[in-house]
């Protein structure tokens, strides 16, 4: 199940879930033993790559470099096996993209995902 890293917003706590099968949106839940809160992927209303004037729109208290510095991000390994590690990494999995959402009924916010999750959620916007 992909994830949406949150940088800005209310859910920075945990990531948010994405499950594919069903098209929703699984948001942390404060609630204890909660498995998150389920959010349609349609109540995305807006959803675009992050540029300072698209994150200063939306909220001019965000910081875009926060979330850029956490695209390059990878595990702990040694600084000869970093460059490669953070290579197949993303030949496996993709480049991380940060972006900004809007819902429906939820607050905006300023995440990074995976750029094929970015775009799958993207093109669902656009149906």
């Amino acid at each position: 199940m992909p994830n949406i890293d949150v940088y800005a917003g209310t859910y920075q706590s945990q990531p948010i879930k994405i499950n594919t099968e069903n098209q929703m949106l699984i948001f942390p839940s404060e609630k204890a033993f909660s498995k998150g809160e389920p959010v349609p992927i349609g109540d995305i209303e807006m959803i675009e790559l992050a540029t300072e004037e698209i994150v200063k729109k939306i909220n001019p208290t965000w910081d875009l470099s926060i979330a850029k510095m956490a695209e390059g991000r990878s595990t702990t390994l040694d600084a000869a096996f970093g460059i490669l590690a953070i290579g197949f990494e993303m030949m496996i999995q993709g480049v991380n993209v940060t972006f900004v959402a809007k819902f429906k009924n939820r607050p905006p916010i300023l995440a990074t995902t995976r750029e094929k999750t970015f775009n799958q959620l993207k093109a669902h916007l656009q149906k």
